[in-house]
């Protein structure tokens, strides 16, 4: 069955819609979180670092093991975590001095968005250890 749609012009030359249903904003429920998220994903840098997160799996990346596989320095590196962070994409946590990267893959997922593997090699370099203490300046015993 057609349904009928009444349009009515005023003087002026304005639509005046009486009969169409007006749109539920209730599928946008998350278009703040997903306007956040793609912001924070509209820089390649951001897409590649949050790709590197994906493929280092849960225990995350400290951000100096981050900084190794970009040829870009370490305030750089960090402002982008940062604005991932501030997106909610990442998750934080600090051992000891440094702190580690992980991404939140269900919070990815929850928003629709499906980021490709990392595709090189993630070296974690031996700057700090498991206890979160330095390495550097170590005497080998």
């Amino acid at each position: 069955m057609a349904r009928s749609i009444e349009i009515a012009i005023s003087p002026t030359g304005d639509h005046e819609t009486s009969s169409l249903p007006r749109p539920k904003a209730a599928g946008l429920a998350n278009a703040g979180d997903l306007a956040a998220a793609f912001k924070a994903l509209g820089d390649p840098t951001r897409v590649q670092v949050m790709s590197l997160l994906l493929s280092a799996g849960p225990e995350g990346l400290c951000v100096c093991d981050i900084v190794a596989c970009f040829l870009l320095g370490q305030p750089t590196i960090s402002h982008h975590l940062g604005l991932l962070r501030d997106a909610g994409l990442v998750s934080t946590t600090r051992k000891g001095l440094w702190v580690f990267y992980a991404a939140r893959p269900a919070r990815l997922a929850g928003l629709g968005i499906n980021l490709p593997l990392w595709r090189n090699d993630i070296r974690r370099s031996r700057c700090c250890d498991e206890d979160g203490s330095t390495s550097v300046g170590k005497v080998a015993t």
